[in-house]
């Protein structure tokens, strides 16, 4: 197909230009590669290396939210998932880089999904936090983390990992 052709024909620059490359960008060039008919598996892996880089820098914007925002990270392991659904082997427990990636995106979920907990103020009077409060940090919590990005996460998590997501560690 045109589209596997036009793919393979540019993928070294691809390569080349991964370290210019936003969070957004890189989870968007991975997002794309899953979506062609033959996703070439040296980029593939070449821009999870690259995100898993990023992620360990724990990047931040100067507002302090961090440089792989939701979507960011529910696109680059939704395209992993969607791939092995396709029959690429994405086996994160038999290659090191991949699981890498797994965790360093879990991990930078757990913070994203942190951030707005500092903002909880003290309960009322009674122990028991007031609506108001409640209404204010699930709001917090929708704009950093959107319910879509999280299923997006957990789906793939699902996908990519099979009988062991569900394992509990001894």
């Amino acid at each position: 197909a045109l589209t596997t052709e036009l793919a393979l024909t540019v993928a070294p620059f691809v390569v080349r230009s991964l370290d210019s490359s936003s969070p957004q960008g890189l989870a968007n060039m991975l997002w794309s590669y899953a979506k062609l008919p033959v996703a070439p598996p040296a980029v593939v892996m070449a821009l999870v290396a690259k995100i898993t880089e990023q992620l360990l820098q724990h990047s931040q914007r100067p507002d302090g939210s961090p440089m792989f925002d939701a979507q960011a990270l529910s696109n680059s392991i939704w395209a992993l998932a969607h791939l092995k659904s396709r029959g690429m082997d994405v086996d994160a427990l038999r290659n090191p880089q991949l699981m890498r990636f797994m965790n360093e995106l879990a991990a930078a979920a757990a913070r994203a999904l942190s951030r707005p907990h500092g903002t909880l103020r003290p309960p009322g009077s009674a122990g028991e936090p007031r609506l108001a409060e409640a209404q204010r940090y699930l709001a917090l919590v929708e704009r950093e983390f959107s319910c879509q990005a999280l299923v997006n996460i957990a789906w793939s998590f699902a996908t990519l990992l099979g009988a062991a997501c569900c394992q509990q560690p001894a």
